[in-house]
């Protein structure tokens, strides 16, 4: 479990950021014959329900006492989705970078290092699990960001807020939209992802990819009411809330 937390409202806002974040394109969601224990397929690669869980619990260990320090409680099903979606993006984003022999690179790793600096005794499971909440946007930007510059042969960029940066994440963007509609994704329907072909360019970096005005409305809208969700049992929540302002 993480020794100190200096930084107020962390993990809320590492998990937040990606819950807000938009939805794949290309993608369809799986009919009642969805294999059992897979939670999605996305081109060769298949994603374990086990795998989920595991990831979901462990972020919940990692940021669980912070959200419970800053009287906040999130339901456990919305963690889920964070970390099914990022699992989803990072394997689609992480198999189009083996086409263009692109890795990670300072980028992402700048985005883990932010992602872990309030922590200082997270368990192995649980620095995993911070790293995908807290780092897949940096992972798409440097591998997106490396391929846009291969495409158009420049320097790939290091500096994520560059303008040129940007420009070479939604050059890349466009080569992961391609990659999505030649390949088959499909998603457990259990995990709530929405999905949707709403477009083909990278409209913001801080945020997967790609991202409707429907889906940012939509996570707005049902943002969790804290005293209902402490009235869900103790597997289903995460984090603590009093009415009185105190952890609970």
């Amino acid at each position: 479990m993480p020794a100190s937390r200096p930084l107020s409202r962390t993990a809320a806002v590492a998990v937040a950021a990606l819950l807000t974040a938009g939805v794949l394109g290309g993608c369809s969601v799986a009919g009642t014959d969805f294999n059992p224990g897979t939670a999605a397929t996305v081109g060769e690669e298949t994603i374990r329900s086990s795998e989920v869980d595991r990831l979901t619990v462990a972020a919940c260990d990692a940021y669980g006492p912070q959200l419970a320090a800053d009287n906040q409680v999130l339901p456990l099903r919305l963690i889920k989705t964070t970390v099914a979606q990022n699992l989803v993006l990072g394997s689609a984003v992480r198999q189009l970078g083996e086409e263009y022999d692109v890795s990670t690179g300072e980028v992402y790793e700048g985005g883990v290092a932010t992602a872990l600096a309030a922590y200082t005794d997270l368990g192995e499971g649980e620095q995993e699990a911070v790293e995908l909440v807290g780092a897949t946007n940096a992972l798409v930007s440097d591998v997106l960001g490396q391929i846009g510059a291969q495409l158009a042969g420049t320097d790939a960029p290091t500096d994520p807020a560059d303008p040129a940066a940007q420009e070479a994440v939604a050059l890349g963007g466009e080569e992961l939209t391609a990659w999505l509609e030649r390949n088959d994704i499909e998603l457990d329907p259990q995990y709530g992802i929405s999905v949707t072909d709403t477009g083909s360019q990278a409209t913001d970096t801080a945020l997967s990819f790609p991202v409707s005005d429907a889906a940012r409305a939509g996570a707005a809208e049902t943002e969790p009411d804290p005293a209902t969700t402490m009235a869900l049992p103790e597997t289903q929540r995460c984090g603590s809330f009093s009415a009185v302002g105190g952890a609970g």
